[in-house]
């Protein structure tokens, strides 16, 4: 499903993705277009020394084993790698998706993908312009 996804996008940056999406293809795919997959592995995930694509995958795997030599339970060190590796972005990024469709719906009004586009793009602009306006601004004091 990941190469179908992504097959008009490049230039990914770090790339969140739930434990489903913890498997060589798509972490291969998200590397093939420049992102860095932030993903966490599965809890009977197993290191693979040799694939480049499973570089991440294999460091998080070191990380949460260290973080349980150091008295952690596997709950705790996973939660530690989620904190550290940032891993937290991908719950803003849900919570945006979930404010735009509750705002605009789950379906475009256009039938034509490049008038689709156009729609994605305005709602996202006012949805972003809505955002602003209801954020608190901070002063400092003196």
């Amino acid at each position: 499903m990941v190469p179908d996804l992504l097959k008009n996008t490049a230039n990914l940056g770090k790339t969140y993705g739930d434990g489903a999406y913890d498997t060589h293809e798509s972490r291969k795919t998200i590397k093939a277009k420049g992102g860095i997959p932030i993903i966490p592995p599965r809890e009977d995930a197993i290191q693979h020394p040799g694939k480049e694509a499973l570089f991440e995958r294999n460091k998080a795997l070191e990380d949460i084993e260290r973080y349980k030599k150091e008295g952690l339970s596997i709950e705790e060190a996973r939660g530690r790698w989620k904190k550290e590796s940032g891993y937290h972005q991908r719950s803003k990024v849900e919570t945006h998706m979930y404010r735009f469709k509750t705002i605009f719906g789950d379906a475009c009004r256009s039938r034509h993908f490049d008038a689709q586009a156009n729609e994605i793009f305005i709602k996202t602009k006012l949805l972003n312009k809505v955002t602003a306006r209801g954020m608190p601004k901070y002063l400092k004091a003196a």
